[in-house]
């Protein structure tokens, strides 16, 4: 029921490929500044770094160039992108002068979501004197192409004085996650009818202290990840693999069911992407979320996630350089299908297009993995209990409960005729029972002359005062 391939030999489909933008987010936060939106890594981002011939055609640049505003009035500047293709996910940082301008907010703008792909924005990242922010999109559908507006950024005014506004960096990228070579054009703000901005005063160095002893810290092991491993989830053996628990399950047509796709053997965990695919004409999506392993070291988990006709796509990644990513074996996300009402068969469940990230956003080669399958079963038939012809007793259909003899459950009342379109309505009924504590039952039907409708618990179980929890 299972396959084992290398996920490096796997060709990623181009509507889909957008899903490895989200991989690297953010892994490098903290450590290096930078949100990362590009499987390169942090060597895809450009600082100010010189222009490779030939001349990029792409031009990122604040719009206007420049401006003059009084004081207590905001400055707002656009940032917008000319000639570029196929854009599927773009990244800034602004910097501006910390004493005359503060940051009050940044605004994603309509370009890069303008071919009707999904757009999610990552959390702002704000530092002395500089806002980053950025974005990428989802979906089938082809990235933005030709001129736009990327994002609004707007800034407070104080004080008089002229401030630079520069990118420190931008990056875009396409669909297929590729860099898109581009040019910066920056601006700059300023600020009149106010007093001057006071000039900063450098803080005076201190001076060299005696040099006392200094314990060395000893390592422990809080440095490296805590999680404990888990016992192996996959059958795939080797390094790090995906699968899915269940490998195989059967479930009865018209039903939920829930399917987990887990990980083993990894280390330092930052991110991962992986799509299910299935049979859409057995099952439907229902829903795919995140489980708990990405995060359970304590980093902060930022996901999007997609629903298709027969796919289900999930690509998540955590912010920081620390703590660090957990290691050994967890599941990585759960996924909620419905078998289609009335349907029987087989439906294989495959994971693809997966990739797996450390926290310093260094890809973690795939060796395996096992995907899985489903049957859909016909409705049981329900077994049905003679009914003696003289006169119906309740002891035809009473389940004897552990209590005793005496004890008694049944349906009340024990046979009824109603009208086409009415409701049926019965009471579970318990009769000579002591110390009641809880209870549990089962009740079956024909499901081809009725559909349940709803069950409410009675007044006895807590006739006493207990508390009830149903």
């Amino acid at each position: 029921m299972s396959q084992r391939f290398p996920v490096e030999a796997r060709t990623v489909a181009p509507t889909r490929a957008s899903f490895r933008l989200l991989l690297v987010i953010a892994a490098l936060v903290a450590a290096t500044g930078a949100l990362v939106l590009f499987p390169g890594g942090a060597t895809s981002l450009h600082a100010q770094e010189p222009t490779p011939t030939p001349t990029p055609t792409t031009l990122v640049r604040l719009d206007p160039p420049s401006q003059t505003v009084p004081a207590g009035t905001n400055v707002v500047v656009d940032v917008l992108v000319d000639t570029v293709t196929d854009l599927g996910a773009y990244e800034f940082e602004l910097a501006f002068d910390s004493v005359a301008l503060s940051f009050v907010s940044v605004a994603n703008g309509p370009f890069v979501g303008s071919t009707g792909r999904t757009v999610t924005c990552l959390p702002t990242q704000l530092d002395v004197g500089t806002v980053r922010f950025g974005c990428v999109t989802l979906g089938s559908l082809p990235g933005a192409s030709g001129s736009g507006l990327l994002a609004t950024v707007t800034l407070g005014t104080s004080c008089s004085a002229t401030s630079a506004l520069n990118f420190n960096l931008v990056g875009l990228s396409n669909t297929l996650g590729t860099d898109i070579p581009t040019q910066t054009q920056g601006g700059s703000a300023t600020i009149t009818t106010a007093a001057v901005c006071p000039t900063p005063t450098p803080s005076p160095t201190p001076a060299a202290a005696t040099e006392t002893p200094t314990p060395t810290a000893t390592p422990t092991a809080s440095l490296t990840p805590t999680a404990t491993p888990a016992p192996q989830l996959c059958q795939v053996g080797g390094g790090t693999t995906l699968c899915l628990l269940p490998v195989t399950q059967q479930v009865i047509t018209g039903d939920l069911f829930t399917a987990q796709i887990a990980i083993d053997n990894v280390a330092n965990l930052g991110a991962f992407q992986v799509d299910l695919v299935f049979d859409d004409a057995l099952l439907a999506p229902v829903s795919i979320d995140v489980a708990s392993f990405l995060g359970s070291t304590g980093r902060t988990v930022v996901c999007v996630s997609s629903i298709g006709p027969n796919r289900l796509e999930i690509a998540c990644s955590t912010l920081g350089a620390d703590p660090p990513g957990p290691a050994g074996s967890g599941i990585l996300a759960d996924v909620t299908l419905q078998a289609r009402a009335g349907l029987t068969g087989t439906s294989p469940l495959q994971l693809e297009d997966a990739i797996v990230a450390d926290i310093t956003a260094d890809q973690i080669p795939v060796v395996g993995v096992e995907n899985g399958s489903v049957d859909v079963v016909p409705v049981p038939t329900p077994t049905l209990t003679p009914t003696p012809t003289d006169t119906p007793t309740s002891t035809a259909t009473a389940t004897i409960t552990p209590g005793g003899p005496s004890t008694l459950v049944k349906v009340v009342p024990s046979e009824q005729t109603v009208a086409e379109g009415s409701d049926v309505l019965v009471d579970i009924a318990v009769e000579s029972v002591t110390d009641l504590g809880a209870f549990e039952f089962d009740l079956a039907f024909d499901p081809t002359l009725r559909g349940f409708v709803n069950v409410a618990n009675g007044p006895f179980l807590g006739s006493t005062g207990g508390s009830v929890i149903c």
